[in-house]
């Protein structure tokens, strides 16, 4: 078999391991884990990143953030009131997500007519 000569380790603790604490890590906490990761030898530490706004909203935690609450309520059915919202609001981003493809479908249509011409 051919093995690398080489392989590169990233620590990803300090990015995805504190996610399931029960209170959150205090910045000092968090840059004293990455020192401790440094000085054994790790090269490359990730400590953070940057998520989809959808997914973590979603994946939020403990905290009750809104779309948290809608996503749970219109799964559970717990409260009509935001359970419609929360389907209007689905209903309208397919509809304006769709109206943009058709236009820009009919754009292209347009550009190659003329184009052609």
């Amino acid at each position: 078999m051919n093995y690398p000569k080489k392989v590169r380790l990233v620590e990803v603790g300090p990015r995805d391991g504190l996610q399931n604490e029960a209170r959150p890590v205090s910045v000092e906490a968090k840059v004293k884990l990455i020192d401790a990761l440094s000085a054994a030898g790790h090269s490359a530490v990730e400590a953070g990143s940057f998520d989809e706004v959808i997914v973590t909203s979603f994946i939020a935690g403990k905290y009750e953030t809104v779309p948290k609450k809608m996503f749970n309520e219109l799964i559970l059915e717990v409260n009509p009131t935001i359970t419609a919202v929360a389907t209007l609001l689905i209903a309208v981003t397919v509809l304006a997500l769709a109206a943009v493809t058709l236009v820009l479908g009919r754009a292209g249509k347009l550009r190659q007519t003329l184009v052609e011409r």
